[in-house]
């Protein structure tokens, strides 16, 4: 083989190209770029901040995988609704003595998206309520509220042996949201009218009225849940809520 050096340098690379190299036991290998790439992903081993990769398993939860809790099966689209648990792991796929607990708890209170590695247009958004461990084993609890997802054409989210990336979602940190409403959507109760919203921010946010005159005006708020609130009217009004 000539020196390394005396090859000619290649500037069009593609994900099929290789290089070469030797394996844990000494064989000499050809490695491609992409398997090289879905290495690094699969295992974030070029250190993505909060990012910590799972492989999914219908039955267990050891070693670097995750599973939702009394889902058993090996596709299913992403569970949606309140209360859902996740089961995961205390170490990330491709690593079991590196700890991921100090980031998991960074979760806590926070919304995160569950997204296929190699497809991240597959996901969903949880906001994660509690993080217990199972007992004594190396695995620990997520109790999360579904906030929204994307499942594939099939209509599944969760594959059996599929790595996801489970990391914080950066486009929850500030959450707004506004609602319009007319006559016909007030309730009339104990001589008031109200207007109910669901905006899931997941908290008791600052809520503010303008009617239809572009006045923006004070009204009595009773948030029912952290998702849930509603507006209430001496009269029948109509106009936009904003909450943030």
């Amino acid at each position: 083989m000539a020196r390394i050096s005396t090859y000619q340098i290649d500037n069009d690379l593609t994900q099929d190209d290789r290089v070469l190299g030797s394996d844990t036991g000494g064989a000499t290998r050809n490695y491609t770029l992409l398997d090289i790439a879905k290495f690094l992903s699969n295992t974030n081993s070029h250190g993505v901040s909060g990012c910590i990769p799972y492989k999914y398993s219908s039955t267990d939860a050891s070693g670097g995988q995750m599973k939702f809790q009394n889902s058993g099966l090996s596709e299913l689209a992403f569970p949606t609704g309140n209360n859902q648990i996740l089961q995961v792991s205390k170490f990330p796929n491709g690593n079991t003595s590196r700890s991921t607990l100090a980031v998991l708890n960074t979760y806590l209170n926070k919304d995160v998206i569950i997204s296929q590695v190699q497809d991240p247009n597959v996901f969903a958004v949880y906001r994660v309520k509690e993080i217990a461990q199972v007992g004594s084993q190396d695995k620990y609890r997520l109790t999360m509220d579904f906030v929204t997802g994307n499942n594939d054409a099939s209509g599944k989210g969760l594959l059996n042996n599929i790595i996801y990336n489970l990391v914080p979602w950066t486009g929850s940190q500030d959450k707004e949201f506004s609602k319009d409403f007319s006559t016909s959507d007030l309730t009339l109760e104990n001589g008031e009218y109200y207007f109910p919203i669901t905006h899931n921010l997941g908290k008791f946010p600052s809520i503010t009225v303008k009617v239809s005159t572009g006045q923006v005006v004070e009204v009595p708020v009773k948030h029912i849940t952290k998702n849930e609130s509603r507006v209430y009217f001496k009269g029948q009004n109509s106009g936009t809520v904003y909450a943030n």
